[in-house]
């Protein structure tokens, strides 16, 4: 593997299982994700055009964003997020 590969490290595609509204708050959805690495991932996301069956691209726990910080687990609107949807702009 070349550097390109170490930047992408923790980057996995998944597939949106399940997507709820966060109670009491407007824009957040609760993702239950499939990144094939055994139990579905929890994501909280303000993305609009996520729905079951939608495929995406998860920054997992760990991963470098292209500004050099670290994804980690975090509370986003009282449930526990294990890591961050991605966007064309943010893999650069």
């Amino acid at each position: 593997m070349g550097d390109d590969d170490d930047e992408l490290a923790g980057y996995l595609a998944g597939m949106v299982l399940e997507c709820n509204d966060v109670p009491k708050k407007d824009k957040l959805k609760e993702l239950k994700v499939d990144v094939g690495t055994g139990e579905p991932l929890t994501i909280v996301t303000n993305a609009s055009n996520v729905k079951p069956g939608v495929r995406v691209v998860v920054a997992t726990v760990g991963s470098a964003l292209k500004d050099g910080e670290k994804v980690r687990k975090a509370t986003v609107g009282g449930v526990a997020s294990e890591g961050m949807l991605c966007d064309g702009p943010m893999l650069g």
